[in-house]
């Protein structure tokens, strides 16, 4: 019994040390600085906007395990429409606090039309994209993501390194190309460590779009 009460005893101080690494990593993470890039008459071009289009995000897996290469294109495609979504779902909350006024296509059209032209996003220009569409402008995004792994074995590590892994942060780039310079306008470059506790990538992409909302050129603080 004494020999479990200290094991347990131990176990509860390590947990504890944890929680508390990670409290203050969090805090240091929200103190990072973002990349934030307006292009001269940016602010300018923006204010003509009235439709946002939100094409499906590059998605990038940090290296883990080797994948079959069709395993590996079909989780990133399947974390490109997760993520894609949570930018429209977010912009969209956006709007509805009255921080935004321009609308946002609906993400579902926007796929139906591209799937029906058989758009391979990687080789088709801004231009092209805005008539398919009939759209102001675009946002692109970028995520780079950790390798899958499951909470036990993030605990685990941690209680080996007294942290959390690397392998837990989020990358993400957002950029806005105006249809009619056919020009970057915006682009902003952050990132998030999701940590063992708030490990769920849609916590922390829901974060980062709150940051970078309030960057954009549409944003209102009201």
């Amino acid at each position: 019994v004494g020999r479990f009460g200290l094991l347990k005893e131990f176990i509860m101080k390590k947990l504890l040390l944890i929680v508390l690494c990670i409290s203050f990593l969090l805090i240091c993470n929200g103190c990072a600085m973002p990349t934030v890039y307006l292009a001269p008459s940016g602010q300018q071009i923006a204010n003509q906007h009235e439709i946002l289009g939100i094409v499906l995000p590059k998605i990038f897996i940090k290296k883990g395990r080797k994948k079959n290469p069709k395993e590996l294109l079909k989780q990133q495609a399947k974390i490109g429409k997760e993520f894609q979504r949570e930018i429209y779902e977010y912009l969209l909350k956006t709007k509805s606090r009255g921080q935004m006024v321009i609308d946002v296509q609906n993400i579902d059209s926007t796929n139906i039309i591209l799937s029906k032209n058989q758009i391979n996003l990687s080789e088709t220009t801004t231009d092209v994209l805005c008539e398919l569409l009939n759209v102001d402008a675009v946002i692109y995004s970028e995520f780079v993501v950790p390798k899958p792994q499951s909470f036990f074995t993030s605990l685990l590590s941690s209680m080996i390194f007294d942290s959390y892994s690397p392998d837990t942060e989020i990358i993400m780039s957002l950029s806005i190309k105006d249809c009619d310079e056919k020009t970057l306008i915006w682009k902003y470059d952050d990132e998030e460590s999701a940590g063992i506790i708030f490990s769920s990538q849609g916590f922390i992409v829901s974060r980062l779009l709150r940051n970078a909302t309030r960057e954009m050129p549409y944003f209102k603080d009201i």
